[in-house]
C-alpha cells in the first residue's frame, strides 16, 4: 500500500512538473529545443493516459499548415505543430506590427497537442474494436474518417463527430491543466483570450448557427457520411466493418446535442429562464423534425434493400431453373406470355389424354368437365 501511494504521488508530481513548463512565464523562458521536447512529452503523457502508442510531434511551416495551429496526419501517424507558434508565439512569421505575440500561445499549444492526439486515439479505436467502450462514438468516427467524408470548413467542420469530440477533449484537458497551473504560478495573461477562442469554436455555438441556417443540416451531414462510408466499404473491402448508426443512436445523438445546448444557454447570465426555455424549445422542435426525417430515410432505404434482395434471389433461382421462369416469377412476363403458357399447358394435357388409350374411357366420361375447364379458362 505504501509503495502504491508513493508511486501515485510521484506520478502527480511528474504531471505537475510537466504542466508547469507550459505556464506563461516558464514557457517564454525556454529555448526552442526545450519547447519541442515539452510538446513531445505532453503527447507521450496523453497517449499513456489513453492507453495508445504515442506519435511523433514534428514542426511544420505556417504556410504548409495555412496559418493554423497544427494537425494530425493519419497516414504518417504524426502530429504537426506550427513552427512559428513555437518559436515566435505567432501563427504566421516573426513578431511584427501585423503579427503580435499571442498571449495565449502556450495554452493554444497545449490544447493543440491534446486535440490532435485525440485524433490519433480515434484512429486507434477504429482499428482496435473494443478499445473504446462507446461503440456509438466509434461508429461516428468511422463514417467521419478523413478518407471517407470529412467537412473542412465552417460550422459543419466544428459539429462533425471527430472534431466535436477532439475540441471537447482538448479544451477540457487544457482548462484542467491551467486551473492547476494558476494555483501555483498565478493568473495566466492569455486565459481570457483562450477562453474566448474556445467559446467561439464551441460545438454548442456552431450547432446553434448551423441549425438556425438549416434545421435539417445535422441529418444531411450524417446521411452524406454514411453514404460515403458504405460506398468505400463495398468498393475497397474496408477492414472496418461497422454498420451505420441506427435511428435510436441518431436520436440519442440529437438528444445529447439539445441537452448540451440547454446547459450552454442556462449558464449564460444574460438570458432569463424564460429565454432559455423558449430557445431550448425551438431547438427541440428542430431535433424532433431531424430525427423523423432520418427515420423515414432509413425506412425507405430498408425497403429498397429488401426489394433488391428479393430480385437477387429471383434472378438466382431463374438461372438455376429456367424452365420454371413463368410459374415462379409471373411478374417478369407479360399478361400475353402468361396466357399463352397456360393455354399450352391445357392443350398439352388434352392431347395427352386423347392419345393415351388408357385414358380414352376417362376422357369420354369427363369430356364435358374437361371442355368446361378449358372454356372457363379461355373466357
Amino acid at each position: 500500500m505504501l509503495g502504491f501511494t508513493k508511486f501515485k504521488i510521484n506520478r502527480l508530481v511528474n504531471r505537475r512538473e510537466l504542466y508547469s513548463n507550459f505556464s506563461y512565464n516558464k514557457w517564454n523562458q525556454l529555448d526552442t529545443g526545450s519547447k519541442w521536447k515539452c510538446l513531445q512529452q505532453l503527447e507521450n503523457h496523453f497517449a499513456a493516459e489513453q492507453g495508445r502508442p504515442a506519435v511523433k510531434v514534428l514542426p511544420i511551416s505556417s504556410k504548409e499548415v495555412r496559418g493554423d495551429y497544427g494537425g494530425y496526419d493519419p497516414d504518417k501517424n504524426v502530429i504537426y505543430i506550427n513552427r512559428d507558434l513555437v518559436e515566435y508565439g505567432t501563427l504566421v512569421g516573426p513578431v511584427d506590427i501585423n503579427h503580435p505575440t499571442q498571449l495565449d500561445a502556450n495554452m493554444q499549444l497545449f490544447d493543440t497537442i491534446a486535440h490532435e492526439g485525440y485524433h490519433a486515439y480515434q484512429g486507434y479505436a477504429i482499428k482496435h474494436p473494443g478499445f473504446h467502450k462507446d461503440m456509438k462514438q466509434v461508429k461516428e468516427w468511422a463514417i467521419n474518417d478523413r478518407n471517407v467524408k470529412y467537412f473542412r470548413r465552417g460550422d459543419e467542420y466544428l459539429v462533425q463527430p471527430r472534431e466535436r469530440d477532439a475540441w471537447k477533449y482538448g479544451s477540457e484537458k487544457t482548462r484542467e491543466a491551467f486551473d492547476e497551473i494558476e494555483k501555483y504560478y498565478g493568473t495566466e495573461p492569455g486565459r481570457a483570450m483562450y477562453e474566448k477562442s474556445v467559446e467561439d469554436n464551441s460545438y454548442e455555438n456552431a450547432l446553434e448557427r448551423l441549425w438556425n441556417n438549416n434545421p435539417d443540416a445535422l441529418n444531411q451531414m450524417y446521411k452524406e457520411m454514411m453514404d460515403a462510408y458504405e460506398e468505400r466499404y463495398w468498393e475497397n473491402n474496408s477492414t472496418v466493418n461497422l454498420d451505420p448508426i441506427t435511428v435510436d443512436e441518431y436520436d440519442a445523438i440529437s438528444r445529447e446535442a439539445v441537452n448540451r445546448y440547454y446547459e450552454h444557454l442556462k449558464n449564460n447570465p444574460s438570458l432569463s429562464n424564460e429565454d432559455v426555455m423558449r430557445m431550448t424549445g425551438d431547438m427541440s422542435e428542430k431535433y424532433f423534425s431531424a430525427v423523423e426525417e432520418y427515420k423515414n430515410a432509413v425506412q425507405q432505404k430498408e425497403k429498397s434493400e429488401d426489394r433488391g434482395e428479393k430480385e437477387n434471389r429471383t434472378e438466382k433461382y431463374e438461372a438455376q431453373n429456367p424452365e420454371n421462369r413463368s410459374i415462379f416469377n409471373p411478374d417478369r412476363v407479360s399478361v400475353e406470355e402468361y396466357d399463352k403458357t397456360l393455354r399450352d399447358q391445357v392443350n398439352k394435357y388434352y392431347e395427352h389424354l386423347k392419345n393415351d388409350p388408357c385414358s380414352r374411357i376417362f376422357m369420354m366420361k369427363n369430356q364435358d368437365k374437361h371442355w368446361e375447364l378449358w372454356l372457363s379458362y379461355s373466357r
